[in-house]
């Protein structure tokens, strides 16, 4: 039996369609003013995590419950390409990260696999909760622990719909080591 892991993705960002936008502090479109909605899909007794940036902030801040802020919960991080455009970026460059096993080296920024370890990491120590745990992050973070967890793809994860605002509730049972 693993441990019970809610994982919330942000309410949708107010932001230019068409941006990358991973580790870029983006506002919320709208306010958090209830968080009945989810408070209503998660256990009476949770320990709280979330993403320094705001728009995970504030959707956790709205569930009244002590929050801990992890930077592991953070989007991945695409450097040079934050910001841009996806047409301006391109579609070469989109294939030379896809065909490179989704490296670093193309924006700057942060690898797949540096993502996959980080969350890996948070997630292993969220496991020492006595509580089940929510986390309100970003849909990078969650499709990593989603395809750690089942042994998806890449491709895979990337194909799982996560609705901004969403819950997902994973038995996440940690790898052996």
């Amino acid at each position: 039996m693993g441990m019970a892991l809610y994982l919330i993705r942000h309410p949708a960002p107010q932001h230019v369609p068409g941006i990358c936008y991973g580790q870029l502090d983006l506002p919320l479109a709208e306010p958090v003013t209830d968080a009945a909605h989810w408070l209503a899909q998660l256990p009476a007794r949770f320990a709280c995590y979330t993403s320094p940036l705001q728009r995970c902030r504030l959707l956790a801040e709205a569930l009244q419950t002590p929050t801990l802020i992890d930077a592991r919960l953070l989007e991945l991080d695409f450097g040079r390409w934050e910001g841009q455009q996806w047409d301006a970026i391109g579609a070469a460059a989109l294939d030379a990260w896809i065909t490179s096993d989704y490296a670093a080296d193309a924006h700057g920024g942060e690898s797949l696999g540096a993502l996959h370890a980080r969350t890996a990491a948070w997630a292993s120590d969220a496991a020492r909760q006595p509580l089940p745990v929510v986390a309100v992050t970003h849909a990078g973070v969650i499709r990593s622990l989603l395809a750690q967890q089942h042994g998806w793809s890449t491709t895979q994860a990337f194909d799982h719909p996560l609705p901004f605002g969403s819950v997902t509730l994973l038995d996440w049972k940690p790898s052996p080591p």
